[in-house]
């Protein structure tokens, strides 16, 4: 158990910049510049960049070592619009995309060795964030145009009640779970947001990074790893963010 994030635990939050995720100009001359969805599979960090259009935006996934940032692999020509939410599924062995912006009921499957396109779903609810649960072995998604939240079932078909958030004011990223909590990260205030499997709200976390957009976040063991989006829209720095409590 992680008691840390109960509330009333007075926490450290230190981060520390990891590298950069440059930008990408495909074989199309498509300039992919802008940090989207993110996530890992414990090895690896996958990360969108995308060229900013409003629609038919084109994404490059940009494979990376999580820690060193060596670039790996990168997957051109992907067509997951806005491309707001990435996870990774172990089971499966997958990486599901969440559309967002303007096909926002749309998850997009993909083969996590090679990136090989496998479906697109159409899920009953609009949405701008997902998260694979192992823990559950379900899916946890951000409901567009809300705080809310709703757990889909492993095959992304049943769903239970929109759970209520806390709503307060600040934009709606990624987000993450593990085996107590559900996370969400927001940008302006910098922050995180926690809540028990419940879907209680426990507490916001601040981050000491106040410059520049988090658009993600994704965790390997205790440290979280946020991609923030540089101030000129340029590519991303990938950050591991440690959260300790105050003995």
């Amino acid at each position: 158990t992680l008691p840390i994030f109960e509330p009333g635990n007075e926490l450290t939050v230190s981060m520390k910049e990891l590298y950069t995720i440059k930008t990408h100009t495909d074989a199309n001359g498509i300039n992919c510049r802008i940090i989207q969805g993110a996530c890992t599979d414990g090895e690896y960090l996958y990360t969108c960049l995308n060229d900013g259009a409003s629609s038919g935006a084109v994404t490059t996934i940009v494979k990376t070592e999580l820690v060193t940032g060596k670039v790996v692999a990168k997957y051109e020509g992907i067509m997951i619009d806005h491309a707001n939410d990435l996870t990774y599924n172990p089971k499966t062995k997958e990486i599901l995309a969440c559309h967002n912006s303007p096909r926002n009921q749309l998850i997009s499957i993909f083969d996590a060795e090679t990136m090989a396109y496998k479906e697109t779903k159409t899920i009953r609810h609009s949405i701008y964030s997902i998260e694979y649960d192992e823990f559950e072995d379900c899916y946890w998604v951000g409901i567009s145009g809300s705080y809310n939240f709703v757990r889909y079932d492993s095959k992304l078909k049943g769903y239970g009640a929109q759970i209520h958030g806390y709503s307060n004011g600040f934009t709606k990223q990624g987000m993450d779970a593990d085996e107590n909590y559900i996370y969400f990260v927001l940008y302006n205030t910098n922050c995180i947001a926690i809540y028990n499997k419940k879907g209680e709200y426990i507490r916001q976390v601040d981050l000491p990074v106040t410059k520049g957009e988090p658009e993600n976040i994704s965790h390997v063991g205790n440290l979280f790893y946020i991609v923030y989006n540089k101030s000129s829209w340029t590519g991303g720095i990938v950050y591991e963010v440690a959260i300790t409590e105050n003995k």
